[in-house]
């Protein structure tokens, strides 16, 4: 996939604002590709009325996180994906 590159990471933390696609169609693109239907994927996003929570809720988000955002809940939560993915938690 030409927007992740060669090395397909572990975990995205992801805008759903993004300049030339919709975050939920990007993720939608990754799960549909057999390469990266398995990285685990959060947004941090400004989408906080209950509609769009709903959506990330049903189109599968790992979680979802509205601004402004608790960094320390955001920093735990990435520590436990990356180690459930037997890789190194965050300095």
């Amino acid at each position: 996939m030409s927007a992740i590159g060669r090395r397909v990471p572990d975990l995205i933390i992801l805008d759903l604002n993004l300049a030339d696609m919709d975050g939920v169609s990007f993720f939608k693109t990754l799960r549909s590709s057999e390469q990266t239907a398995h990285v685990s994927v959060i947004p941090l996003t400004a989408r906080a009325i209950p509609a769009d929570v709903r959506l990330g809720q049903s189109v599968g988000f790992d979680e979802y996180f509205t601004k402004p955002v608790d960094v320390s809940t955001l920093k735990s939560t990435i520590e436990t994906y990356l180690q459930n993915g037997n890789v190194s938690s965050l300095a």
